[in-house]
């Protein structure tokens, strides 16, 4: 990175901070390091304030406009003997001031709701054109009920033109106003779509950590910030949340917005990994990671929620290897063999407000597997890898349990987990887990990464760089 910033008139995404003029590669107040790529890139994209300014612009112009006309209408229509076109002055009245008070309500709401600029509410939008559609309408059967054989044709247009004035400029500002984040959305995603690289052939996922970490050996430190903003992103969370919680009630799912932990570095020092974790939201996650993490990235990475996933392959103690095929009520992956595991919840936290990983993954995989604290015996990490997909972060444990596959498959379905149709396994051995993967049908890229550091832990380097090049003819990126 270079060691000045040019003049961009921006400000830090994290505090505010102006940073024109800065020299440097770090915020002075709140420390983050300043990625250049993304300053330039939001350089050309619309100025937030600038767009609630210019709606309120429009909105107060086309209420003025209004009103103006109210009295353009009362003026002419008195000054012309034609009792017909007299007749418009009391719908007149109620058309014009009716519009243009909504007018000026949307000029309220752009300049008061700075996160919501201009109007997000669907349901406003809506109001809005259906009062405009119903002003015009209205104006429209003025028309004809007080025309007759002696009015003229340039009376009726004239007539036509006053009374579609206050629908028509609702409908016309309005909708205008009221689709510039969404036409914003739609052209960071035509555009992305344009810049996307065709698919390489290689592992579904990358390794950014190896190696076996106890919990002693894994340490987490919280941070009381949050992942960066843009006004274009965050317009694009809320349209894919709306999409999926209303996908998911037509299924007979419910979606669930909640504080989720968020991966913001990791690193291993002296044997330690060293996790730096913040707060973001399970919304946060659906908006970015799940379904728009490509699009997201053309920003910055940084802006991805990267919720921190825990995920465990159960070995049970008849020597088997256990994981679990999800079901059609999922969000992601229906139908792949999967893990065990999830996103660190609030309940996860410790009394000085850190996450404690273990916590999460021993909560998860007795939640999911229907077996109580007792029955896991030994519980280990195994690395940190993310999904070459949604970009996830995830940490892979190995859960050894007190239980023989038989049992646990009692236990299993006495439980009656509704993320895990069925439950599969193979031998906890080296020839066994590759032709597992290989006929399993569908499975998630963090199962297949928590199957090969398994086989890394505990069959060694050589074993993983050959299975890895049978699966995928090439190694997993390593990040680190």
């Amino acid at each position: 990175m270079n060691d000045h910033v040019e003049e961009s008139g921006l400000r830090c995404l994290e505090c505010d901070y102006n940073l024109t003029g800065l020299s440097g590669s770090r915020c002075p107040e709140c420390g983050w390091e300043i990625d250049e790529d993304l300053l330039g890139q939001l350089e050309s994209a619309p100025s937030p304030d600038g767009q609630r300014s210019l709606t309120a612009l429009l909105s107060v112009f086309a209420g003025v406009l209004l009103v103006g006309g109210y009295f353009a209408i009362l003026l002419f229509s008195r000054g012309i003997s034609n009792p017909n076109f007299a007749g418009l002055d009391q719908a007149a009245r109620l058309m014009l001031f009716f519009c243009g008070a909504w007018h000026l309500g949307i000029a309220l709401l752009c300049m008061t709701h700075r996160r919501t600029w201009p109007v997000v509410a669907p349901g406003m939008a809506w109001l809005c054109r259906i009062t405009g559609i119903a002003a015009m309408v209205g104006a429209l059967g003025l028309v004809l009920g007080t025309a007759s054989a002696s009015a003229g044709v340039v009376d009726s247009l004239l007539k036509l033109a006053f009374g579609w004035l206050p629908g028509g400029t609702l409908l016309v500002a309005s909708g205008v106003a009221l689709t510039t984040k969404r036409a914003s959305v739609r052209q960071l995603r035509s555009r992305v779509a344009r810049q996307r690289p065709t698919a390489s052939v290689g592992a579904p996922f990358c390794v950014e950590i190896a190696g076996r970490f106890t919990a002693a050996g894994l340490v987490v430190d919280g941070l009381a910030i949050r992942r960066r903003r843009h006004a274009v992103i965050e317009a694009l969370i809320e349209e894919t949340w709306k999409r999926e919680t209303g996908r998911a009630e037509a299924s007979g799912r419910r979606l669930y917005d909640a504080p989720v932990g968020r991966l913001r570095d990791a690193t291993v020092t002296n044997g330690r990994m060293h996790l730096s974790l913040e707060d973001t939201t399970y919304r946060e996650f659906v908006g970015t990671n799940l379904y728009n993490a490509a699009t997201v990235s053309q920003f910055s990475g940084g802006m991805l929620a990267d919720a921190l996933g825990t995920s465990a392959v159960a070995i049970t103690a008849d020597g088997r290897i256990v994981m679990g095929r999800r079901s059609e009520r999922v969000s992601f992956h229906q139908g792949h063999l999967h893990t065990f595991g999830g996103l660190l919840e609030e309940r996860d936290r410790l009394s000085d407000g850190r996450y404690d990983v273990y916590a999460g993954i021993r909560r998860e995989i007795r939640e999911e597997l229907g077996i109580g604290a007792g029955a896991i015996s030994d519980l280990v990490c195994v690395g940190l890898v993310r999904d070459a997909s949604i970009q996830q972060p995830e940490l892979l444990f190995d859960a050894s349990l007190a239980v023989t596959s038989v049992e646990l498959k009692r236990r299993f379905e006495a439980a009656g987990d509704e993320e895990h149709v069925r439950l599969e396994a193979c031998d906890d051995l080296p020839d066994a887990v590759v032709p597992f993967i290989q006929r399993s049908g569908p499975m998630t890229p963090v199962a297949m990464a928590a199957l090969l550091l398994h086989g890394k832990c505990n069959w060694g380097a050589d074993w993983y760089e050959g299975a890895c090049y049978v699966l995928f003819g090439a190694l997993p990126e390593a990040v680190r």
